[in-house]
């Protein structure tokens, strides 16, 4: 699941404590949020307030504080050190084991589900840990157990009075509401939070999948959030919008990828070095490579870069990246896509936009397009998105999107081309993010700030004239209809530098691949584009405002 997943991460880097404090907001705070609420403690967090606002306020403080005491740990609740959120973490990976022993011991099911010859898919032995019964192996733990409360067992058949002590004695270490004792985990409502009767619960099962879903109010409206399983794999989706659709962040950072991945799936590409770097900076920017966004008027949106199916009748970006997928990785995109009906219409697809097919039927209206908001098509892309081929198809057609704008000659450049104007690694970073974020907008950004430098010369500028074009581009930008554009340029600069893996902000430094390919251009003056690269082959972006209402939290 996602959420231990991302809590994991900030554990494993020592982040907990700097990252997970008082008056903290963001999304790492969102997961602990949501993850002392499933572990019981809603009415500390004032769950029917607040929901998971990302805000480490007072309720946080006092849930994080509360969670502490039933632990046997000391803490204000004013941050989360290493061990607390150490315990957090081993609490939250019992759940889905403390749920399937209370509903084996509701169905009467126990032997069934927990046999004694330790084959069961949830072992019992980590929860037999936590209470301090231990043995060689999990029959003899069990044994300790029961014998410890006098309880009679065999070691063969699995009593109910056995269950109900180990369920009543784990639970010490819950908070009052533990969600876990439910038959389904879902995002709570606000008719649930405010004492009214929920919606009625579905179920349902697709293609080996099995779907919980619910309606509940969200803002005031009513939406449909799902519970998502396949196998060992859980996902929530969560309900939003005007449109019946649902979202989940996802929780496979791209930055992570790049940083272990890199070498497995790129050494032999030909990308560079300072390539890896820009869009490792751009990552910190963008969406995880297995978000889902089904809420907006794009019906579907996949991965880091949220590319889409398309509004309306029109082609989107998402086909494009379906194309590289079966190309480049024609035995993943049969698993994850193709074994289910999809296909690419390679007619009318390209470098950047285009459809996809259903059933060999190209899913170009608006009522073809709509059947992708379901909790089937949100797990298959959230389900592809966890596999590191689908993820190394993503970053490198994310790198590819320099060619969308990097190397044309326009007018409000007059007559330049980006790459002639900015080349450090650096100011290619932050031309990245923007385009990312608002397309062609770039062009008249940079535009716009050339007056007073010598264009006659560029040829020739040192790496101070170059920055300085760079902070009033930074000033301009600030001025366009980017989300957060200071924010965003701040997270690049923390990577400017000389130094390894820094972003080098001298000119002439980027390169996208590691051998200059010839070019129209001079190669000791720009970066050259990628051998055989046709302008015409890569339209402008226009990034579109998909949302007609307030974004989810």
């Amino acid at each position: 699941m996602a959420l231990h997943q991302n809590f994991s991460n900030l554990l494993e880097t020592k982040k907990t404590e700097s990252t997970l404090k008082k008056d903290a907001k963001g999304a790492p705070v969102k997961t602990l949020q949501q993850m002392l609420y499933q572990m019981g403690f809603g009415e500390e967090l004032k769950w029917d307030k607040y929901g998971a606002d990302g805000d480490y306020g007072g309720a946080t403080t006092a849930a994080v504080q509360a969670f502490a005491a039933k632990n046997g740990l000391e803490s204000d609740g004013l941050t989360v050190s290493q061990e607390v959120g150490s315990m957090i973490l081993q609490r939250f990976l019992l759940l889905e084991t403390i749920k399937q022993l209370n509903l084996a011991l509701e169905e009467d099911k126990l032997t069934e589900i927990f046999p004694p010859d330790g084959n069961e898919k949830y072992p019992l032995a980590p929860l037999l840990e936590a209470l301090g019964a231990t043995g060689d192996d999990e029959t003899q733990a069990m044994k300790a157990f029961a014998g410890q409360h006098e309880i009679p067992y065999d070691g063969q058949n699995f009593p109910a009075p056995l269950a109900e002590k180990l369920l009543a004695e784990i639970s010490r270490f819950y908070g009052d509401g533990l969600s876990a004792f439910k038959p389904a985990t879902h995002p709570p409502s606000e008719e649930e939070s405010a004492g009214t009767s929920p919606g009625p619960e579905a179920f349902s099962t697709t293609s080996g999948l099995e779907i919980h879903s619910r309606e509940h109010l969200k803002k005031g409206k009513k939406v449909t959030s799902h519970t998502v399983r396949f196998k060992e794999l859980e996902v929530e989706f969560y309900g939003f919008g005007k449109f019946g659709g649902f979202f989940n962040y996802g929780g496979r950072k791209p930055s992570e990828f790049i940083e272990t991945h890199w070498g497995e799936y790129f050494n032999d590409s030909g990308l560079s070095e300072s390539a890896r770097k820009a869009i490792l900076a751009v990552s910190l920017n963008e969406g995880n490579l297995d978000a889902i966004n089904a809420w907006d008027r794009a019906f579907l949106s996949f991965g880091m870069f949220q590319w889409t199916l398309g509004t309306g009748d029109g082609n989107g970006e998402l086909p494009a990246l379906l194309l590289k997928v079966k190309t480049q990785e024609p035995e993943a995109f049969q698993q994850y896509f193709g074994q289910f009906g999809i296909d690419v219409d390679e007619q009318r697809t390209g470098t950047t936009y285009g459809f996809i097919t259903l059933g060999g039927k190209t899913v170009h209206t608006r009522a073809q397009k709509e059947q992708f908001r379901s909790p089937e098509w949100g797990f298959r892309f959230w389900h592809a998105g966890q596999d590191p081929r689908i993820q190394a198809v993503e970053i490198g057609h994310a790198l590819s999107r320099l060619n969308n704008f990097y190397w044309k000659e326009k007018d409000k450049l007059r007559g330049f081309t980006l790459a002639q104007l900015i080349n450090s690694e650096y100011g290619v970073a932050l031309l990245i993010d923007q385009n990312v974020n608002r397309g062609v907008d770039v062009f008249f950004t940079v535009g716009d700030v050339l007056d007073g430098f010598d264009l006659d010369n560029v040829d020739n500028w040192s790496d101070e004239e170059e920055q300085r074009l760079l902070e009033k581009y930074l000033e301009r930008r600030v001025r366009t209809h980017m989300h957060d554009p200071q924010l965003r340029a701040g997270r690049i600069r923390e990577m400017a530098g000389e130094g390894d893996n820094q972003l080098s902000m001298r000119r002439k430094t980027f390169h996208l691949l590691k051998n200059r390919t010839k070019s129209i251009f001079s190669a000791e003056t720009v970066p050259a584009p990628p051998e055989g690269y046709r302008e015409a082959d890569y339209p402008d972006i226009i990034v579109q405002e998909l949302a007609d209402e307030e974004r989810p939290d």
